[in-house]
């Protein structure tokens, strides 16, 4: 976890359950901040927490750390069939006084908080109106100007766009090529669910791997994510 008292290119998710007041959702957001903690441990500033009892806050070092959480969450997500708005901001954050969760200031919680209400609020830009019937709904910002934001929220549209687009079975293939990057396509083959015991032709399972990342349009988006992420550090360079 990063010691320093202050941080120039912190990166803040704040995460609120859609129509958390009618459901009992929020029920799994305690498991949810845990999980997340135990994966970014070495990555956070404040620790994923609960607040209000239906948002998760928590605070990254870096914009590499905060996106691999925020598509961590969009996971979670899935899995326990959760509805987010999810806001976040990048940017400064002062540890001076405190690094408690519910102390901490700075720019990033600034804009985090920003972008939340702009996806509770009536859209005001076409990212915004095309997500309002969705369950995983998403916002991020650099900046207070909307111009400079605009890069970041189109290209994140794009990426979630083709993952919100996949099959669970697409989901799952995705899941462990990036999991295991060093595994080959039979390996990863007999990983997915239901298909540890098929029998079935080597050759055939490592092109049916393939076609599902390829339909997955697996390496489409890691290109995207790293041009993504580069645009973030060179926005936000660390010394």
């Amino acid at each position: 976890m990063d010691t320093l008292k202050s941080n120039p290119h912190a990166f803040c998710i704040k995460a609120d359950v859609i129509g958390s007041r009618d459901s009992r959702l929020a029920r799994f957001l305690p498991e949810i901040a845990r999980a997340l903690n135990e994966r970014f441990a070495e990555a956070l500033l404040t620790p994923f927490i609960v607040r209000a009892g239906d948002e998760i806050f928590g605070i990254l070092e870096n914009p590499q750390a905060g996106f691999l959480a925020y598509k961590a969450l969009y996971a979670q997500s899935r899995e326990r069939n959760v509805p987010f708005y999810v806001g976040m901001g990048v940017g400064a954050v002062d540890l001076d006084e405190s690094a408690d969760s519910e102390l901490v200031n700075g720019k990033a919680i600034w804009l985090a908080a920003g972008a939340l209400e702009a996806l509770k609020g009536k859209p005001t830009t076409e990212i915004l109106a095309r997500q309002k019937h969705s369950r995983f709904r998403y916002a991020i910002a650099v900046s207070e100007q909307p111009e400079e934001n605009r890069v970041f929220e189109h290209f994140l549209f794009y990426i979630m766009s083709h993952i919100t687009s996949r099959t669970a079975l697409q989901h799952q293939a995705a899941a462990l090529k990036e999991a295991h990057p060093d595994w080959d396509n039979l390996r990863l083959y007999h990983s997915l669910e239901g298909k540890q015991a098929e029998i079935i032709d080597p050759q055939n399972a490592i092109a049916n791997f393939s076609k599902l990342l390829r339909r997955g349009n697996y390496q489409l988006v890691r290109d995207a994510e790293e041009t993504f992420l580069y645009l973030l550090r060179s926005r936000f360079p660390e010394d």
